[in-house]
């Protein structure tokens, strides 16, 4: 989420400002390799998704806490702009504020997962690569061509989600030879289309390679986010109440800094970010970048903690309704 974080920094933030090619260079290539990490740790989490998800029961009620959830945190920032930001807002427009594709997303492909699964665990290795390969191509590489089959974003991250249940279910055939070829050629990735990006902005005036690369529909977003999950892949089984705490707020954090209306306040309006960041010699960036990532990620789980026992009371009361209402073999 850290690296999610980071690509708001400066898509929402830096960027959003009509002196950003006013930057020096340096900072200019630093601030284009941090954005290309969203979209790669959205394919991760995909796959972190399908590799535990894989052989999980479905349970509706774990929809429900997630609406929830997106529902009180929408309102809680809808009110806090307009009661400590004056914003003149309204009922609906708040409603209409958690406008987030990658929840959308997220919970698209958690109710498709029963029959997702089901269609996995009954296919054989060279059947799961070839759904797999399959996937890849009808919605990433045909689009590249422009043969768009108009899956939006859920095509990519249907094939994470396979990608992790495959490395879930066949563990032991994923060769450690592909795995380090594709960490060395691909992480390093960032830095040189970033450098390729600046060529081409100083030489040709356009400063759209480096989003074309790292498009919501790119083999490379997927090759790098292989390349991420590959790193924590096999590391041995642990558990740490720590780790397990900050990745209970992970979704948190992203409702809470990605909200319609909470993306001006924070970048713009608290941290002016398009007007500090531009200011700032390389040492100066680096330090400041670093400093802002984490006070918002920590910011964001903080909010996220103390809503918690709001969200997660609202949803029990919810489906405890519910199941009053359908059979308990229908919920």
């Amino acid at each position: 989420m850290l690296l999610i974080v980071s690509a708001h920094f400066v898509g929402q933030g830096v960027f959003d400002s009509s002196h950003v090619n006013d930057l020096p260079m340096l900072n200019h290539i630093f601030l284009q390799i941090l954005p290309s990490f969203g979209k790669p740790s959205c394919v991760v989490f995909f796959m972190i998704t399908g590799y535990f998800q894989l052989q999980k029961n479905f349970k509706w009620q774990s929809v429900v806490k997630l609406l929830t959830q997106i529902l009180v945190t929408s309102l809680v920032i809808g009110i806090i702009a307009v009661v400590f930001f004056q914003q003149p807002l309204t009922i609906i427009d708040i409603l209409k504020s958690p406008q987030y594709w990658f929840a959308n997303t997220y919970i698209a492909i958690i109710i498709l997962s029963p029959w997702l699964n089901q269609l996995l665990l009954s296919l054989n290795q060279n059947q799961f690569l070839k759904l797999i390969i399959t996937g890849t191509f009808l919605f990433l590489v045909f689009p590249f061509f422009r043969f768009n089959l108009g899956s939006g974003t859920i095509g990519i991250y249907l094939v994470s989600y396979m990608l992790g249940a495959y490395f879930r279910k066949y563990p032991d055939t994923i060769p450690d030879k592909w795995i380090k070829i594709i960490q060395v050629v691909v992480l390093p990735l960032p830095i040189f289309v970033a450098l390729a990006s600046e060529i081409v902005r100083i030489v040709f005036g356009s400063d759209r390679f480096n989003g074309k690369f790292w498009s919501e529909q790119s083999i490379a977003d997927l090759l790098y986010g292989i390349a991420l999950f590959t790193l924590v892949w096999r590391i041995k089984p642990f558990v740490n109440r720590g780790i397990n705490f900050l990745a209970s707020l992970t979704f948190g954090v992203y409702l809470v800094h990605v909200n319609r209306l909470s993306i001006p306040l924070i970048w713009h309006k608290i941290l002016k970010v398009d007007k500090v960041a531009l200011h700032l010699n390389f040492i100066q960036l680096l330090g400041y970048s670093i400093g802002i990532i984490l006070l918002v990620y920590l910011a964001s789980s903080l909010c996220d903690f103390c809503l918690r026992p709001i969200y997660q009371r609202l949803a029990a009361l919810l489906n405890r309704f519910i199941a009053r209402l359908l059979p308990s073999n229908r919920f």
